[in-house]
């Protein structure tokens, strides 16, 4: 062991930390803003963004730039207003570039003008006119900006000016001095979420990734001296903290502190089950501590991003399309990493912490209207008896409106619910107008038989009762109208009586046509009987008067007792 070497587990690596390991996104990031690009730099926390900031601002003021360093967390209150708050950002930079009094003074004589406005002139009017060579401005820890107070300040504004100062690069050669970088867990679509406005779409994203065991010698020193070498100590670190920097550089520390070492995977699995695995430790271990809160915040889209996690742990990997928010939004969570167009998990202890027994109780803690409905509809193989339907269905349609962490599986089930209670209602409304239709037949056939009888025995007190039987048998078809209209509200079984009395009316409807010897009368029966069996209703209310003179047949009744005898003795009850 060489005592002198200490590993650095929290904050910003010190510049001259021998245990700094540079990656690709080093070369790429300082490449890139001396090529003149807009950078950000938005991952997971923990992952080393800021000790990537101090090393780059260290090497582009070796080539002569100057840089500022501003901290959007020193701002300090969330309700700090647009104009405290820009001027706290302006001043930070007119301080490191030893402006005087001159930024004070010029943002007083500016004051007829709005803080977006003072600071979109800034830049030429001030900084511009009163310094030299290239300056780049690092904004750090931005997404504390979202947690502003949008009463009192946009970041739609700020981010819009700012992308305008970059644009107006290409026309002014003085701008093309200043350069911008961005680091913070955020995702680009944060910055700006108005949906009138352009997102913010400039600048070159640094991807910032895990550590490769080619690329961790300086790491090596502190774990000299035991008798397992220390590259073999590291490339087991590595097989559990997968190269995060935070888990690697603490399971480094505690390894290094050990009095002896005689089996690297034993001494790697014991200080993994001490620091992160013990009972406890997911909320006292800082970087634990952090995904788990990670995960929770992000509320909007949380179903969704635990849905893809699962079948990250189900399946191993999940192909990678960025153009899913809660793709991007699980990356920010620190959980899983890229690697060939593939999310996987981060690494071994991710997996140990927030394996499958974590995920069921965070999912099982979320207000989910319909889980078990949708589960019992998955298990039968989609049975259509599980769906939603009625009130219940208009709910939780309600309900899912306008979120964004509604899974597919949730909205197809949604769908198909909604389709099929659509189709029930459209079916059952059909058998109520057909219903409708039989209940006006037979009350025309009532009317006519009524006119019939009176016609044929002339007595006012027969009269009287084939009014009274006539409102008995209209207030019993209407009542058949009334339980037809209760189908509406799932009543199915009346669907069997409604067919029945389609064929007492279907049959009383061919008696009267079979008694008829006129054929002009017997061809309107004819073509009533066809309206009847085509359900239209609107054509068939225009018939009903010539019902009543087609059964006004003089000879109807002996005709009938000819034909049939019980139907006549019916009749002659009226």
């Amino acid at each position: 062991m060489q005592p002198t070497f200490t590993y650095q587990t929290g904050g910003a690596l010190k510049r001259d930390y021998q245990g700094y390991v540079e990656r690709p996104a080093d070369t790429e990031l300082f490449d890139s803003l001396r090529a003149g690009e807009f950078c950000y730099v938005l991952t997971a926390r923990q992952m080393g963004k800021s000790s990537l900031k101090v090393r780059t601002i260290q090497k582009l003021r070796d080539i002569g730039w100057q840089c500022v360093d501003v901290d959007i967390t020193s701002f300090g209150s969330r309700d700090a207003t647009a104009e405290q708050w820009y001027f706290s950002f302006l001043s930070d930079i007119a301080n490191v570039l030893d402006f005087g009094d001159a930024f004070e003074d010029w943002w007083e004589d500016k004051r007829r003008f709005t803080p977006v406005k003072r600071f979109s002139q800034f830049w030429t009017e001030l900084l511009c006119t009163r310094t030299k060579g290239e300056i780049i401005i690092f904004m750090d820890e931005i997404d504390s900006m979202l947690s502003l107070d949008k009463a009192k300040f946009s970041t739609d504004d700020f981010f819009a000016a700012l992308r305008s100062v970059y644009n107006d690069q290409a026309d002014n050669q003085e701008l093309r001095r200043i350069h911008f970088c961005i680091l913070g867990v955020a995702a680009p679509n944060d910055l700006m979420d108005d949906p009138a406005r352009t997102p913010f779409n400039v600048g070159k994203a640094i991807p910032l990734g895990n550590l490769q065991i080619q690329d961790i010698q300086p790491l090596v020193e502190g774990l000299e001296g035991y008798q397992v070498p220390a590259h073999n100590i590291l490339k087991e670190t590595l097989q559990w903290s997968g190269g995060q920097p935070y888990l690697t550089q603490k399971l480094c520390e505690a390894l290094s502190k050990q009095a002896e070492i005689k089996d690297a995977q034993e001494a790697v699995q014991e200080a993994v089950q001490f620091l992160f695995l013990s009972p406890g430790k997911l909320n006292e271990e800082a970087n634990l501590s952090n995904v788990k809160r990670r995960v929770e915040a992000d509320a909007p889209y949380q179903t969704a991003i635990l849905s893809a996690y699962n079948k990250i742990l189900k399946e191993g990997h999940l192909k990678l399309d960025l153009r899913k928010t809660e793709q991007i939004y699980l990356k920010l969570t620190g959980l899983v990493r890229e690697e060939d167009s593939q999310l996987i998990l981060n690494n071994a202890i991710y997996g140990e912490v927030f394996g499958l027994g974590w995920w069921q109780g965070i999912w099982e803690s979320l207000e989910r209207p319909f889980e078990s409905e949708l589960r019992n509809w998955q298990k039968s193989n989609q049975n259509p008896d599980f769906l939603l339907r009625g009130e219940a269905l208009q709910q939780h349609i309600q309900w899912a409106n306008g979120r964004e962490d509604v899974t597919p599986e949730e909205r197809a089930f949604l769908e198909t619910s909604r389709k099929a209670e659509t189709d029930r209602i459209e079916r059952q409304q059909k058998r109520l107008r057909m219903g409708l239709i039989v209940a006006g037949f037979m009350v025309a056939m009532t009317v006519g038989f009524a006119i019939f009888a009176y016609n044929q025995k002339g007595k006012a007190e027969e009269l009287r009762n084939i009014a009274l039987g006539k409102e008995r048998i209209a207030d019993s078809l209407f009542s058949i109208a009334d339980s037809l209209r209760e189908e509406l509200a799932g009543e199915n079984t009346q669907l069997i009586e409604t067919n029945n009395r389609l064929t007492v009316a279907e049959q009383e409807l061919q008696i009267a046509l079979d008694t008829t010897k006129d054929a002009r009368k017997r061809e309107e029966l004819q073509r009533i009987q066809a309206l009847f069996q085509k359900g239209k209703a609107e054509e068939f209310a225009d018939s009903l008067n010539k019902i009543r003179e087609a059964l006004r047949i003089n000879n109807f009744a002996e005709q009938l007792k000819e034909t049939n005898p019980s139907l006549a003795m019916r009749l002659s009850e009226y």
